[in-house]
């Protein structure tokens, strides 16, 4: 049976036991709310019933920079009727697959899976899209490229690459 996590890792859902896993352990950044982490588990079938993780994804605010270098409609998408230098958007980060059970989910369900949190939230607190960041390597290219997020710039320099999806 697999279950989506919708509260996320963090120290406001959860006491601790001496028999809490690592799995419930907040990162960092969850302590410090700066993100929230979603877990994928699955239980294992009776007699003993187990949670498997088969991944995580995290979610955070950001602002991104509209640089002159991007084109006109693009950066218009971004900002909207406003001429502004950033612009405020959704993180989607640490996309991952536990390498144990890679089999049992594909990457494309950790995007729909967050992309429905964050319709809800920016149903709730405004938002015009999500932003990627990402090595700028064929395997997460293509990835990406497949579910929706577009390239809005990259920097040779570091080997990353912004992309953006727009939440409609």
């Amino acid at each position: 049976m697999s279950s989506f996590e919708t509260s996320p890792i963090s120290n406001a859902n959860r006491t601790r036991t001496s028999s809490s896993s690592s799995r419930d352990t907040p990162s960092p950044f969850d302590k410090a709310h700066k993100c929230r982490t979603f877990p994928k588990v699955e239980s294992t079938e009776p007699p003993i019933s187990e949670l498997k993780l088969l991944g995580i994804f995290s979610l955070a605010l950001a602002i991104t920079r509209c640089d002159p270098s991007i084109s006109r409609n693009p950066r218009k998408r971004l900002c909207g009727i406003f001429i502004e230098p950033t612009a405020p958007c959704f993180l989607l980060g640490q996309l991952a697959k536990n390498d144990l059970h890679k089999e049992e989910i594909v990457g494309k369900e950790f995007v729909q899976m967050a992309l429905s949190i964050l319709m809800d939230a920016r149903d709730l607190v405004g938002g015009r899209f999500v932003l990627v960041d990402r090595q700028d390597k064929p395997p997460t290219k293509s990835f990406y490229l497949s579910n929706g997020p577009r390239i809005l710039k990259r920097d040779p320099e570091k080997g990353m690459c912004q992309m953006v999806r727009y939440l409609r």
